[in-house]
């Protein structure tokens, strides 16, 4: 759930990626050392997000807000095992199956372990860390070390923990997250809400294989 750096020419960076996702190519981390204080713990509280106003970039075009992420996410409870139900997907999980994030915290970043089935049915893996960029810890920098880096965003979570909408900035890639490989319907239907009610276009989403 990241984006490629803008020098990164993106038919290069495909080809270092299918280095990368096979395990190569781990985040280094560098900038974040001292994220979490002097009492190496990811930060808990936070208060509601203030929405912003209307912005304007150089050339006079409106800006899209920011997004509203969740209040205050528990990186303990959110680790673990999630399935992607649907996603608008990243270019690098083109030819990807049955997709899966992992995650576990560490003492100062939480490890990441993407997954997925190609072509030729074998899995294919790609780590990184995360690095919580605010006292909500549900905006994260995803740093998969000198070729990608990206923001992720928790939009929603509900409170068992069981399903997730996690989305970038630009609302060009989305995903919705459930710890199970299905779900109902209605369950569905209320993660496309949430994503839809904070601007994406959930008619690119795309089913799990």
């Amino acid at each position: 759930m990241i984006q490629m750096r803008r020098n990164l020419k993106q038919k290069d960076a495909i080809e270092v990626f299918k280095i990368a996702r096979r395990g190569m190519g781990f985040g280094t981390g560098k900038g974040y050392s001292n994220l979490l204080g002097s009492d190496s713990k990811i930060h808990s509280d936070s208060s509601k997000g203030i929405k912003q106003p209307q912005q304007y970039n150089i050339l006079g075009f409106k800006q899209r807000p920011q997004l509203q992420t969740v209040k205050k996410l528990d990186i303990n409870k959110y680790s673990g095992k999630w399935y992607e139900i649907q996603s608008m997907p990243a270019w690098f999980q083109s030819g990807l199956k049955d997709v899966i994030a992992e995650y576990k915290l560490k003492k100062d970043y939480v490890e990441v372990k993407n997954s997925g089935i190609n072509k030729e049915g074998k899995r294919e893996f790609a780590y990184a860390k995360a690095y919580p960029t605010d006292k909500s810890n549900s905006k994260l920098k995803v740093d998969f070390g000198f070729i990608f880096d990206g923001d992720y965003q928790v939009i929603y979570i509900d409170k068992e923990y069981k399903h997730a909408v996690v989305g970038t900035p630009n609302r060009d890639y989305l995903w919705i997250l459930s710890r199970t490989p299905e779900i109902n319907n209605n369950e569905l239907a209320l993660l496309r809400s949430k994503a839809k009610e904070q601007g994406f276009k959930i008619s690119s989403l795309k089913k799990r294989d």
